[in-house]
């Protein structure tokens, strides 16, 4: 997915694409044109890996995202792949 195409969806949620860092408004995507599997880990409040129970392996939260990096200081927006997706294909029903 096209950075253009998050910064279309948050225009139509009316959502302000400040950096809530610096307040610039340049944004660039982090392997535009493809969406990145973003791992998170799972850690308690001291730091350490929770165990998941839900699944064996590694404590990690996989998420597909979409990435967008502030142009000025560098600070990092990750964007639901599948709600963006839900969020254009909703505006386009709409509009026909």
């Amino acid at each position: 997915m096209a950075s253009d195409d998050v910064h279309e969806a948050m225009n139509r949620l009316g959502v302000a694409a400040y950096c809530p860092i610096c307040g610039h408004s340049g944004w660039i995507g982090v392997g535009d044109g493809t969406d990145l599997e973003v791992k998170l880990l799972a850690v308690d409040e001291a730091g350490e890996l929770l165990d998941r129970h839900d699944r064996p392996g590694p404590p990690w939260l996989g998420v597909t995202c979409e990435v967008l990096l502030c142009a000025q200081c560098g600070w990092i927006r990750l964007h639901s792949a599948a709600s963006i997706r839900r969020v254009l294909s909703a505006s386009v029903g709409a509009s026909e």
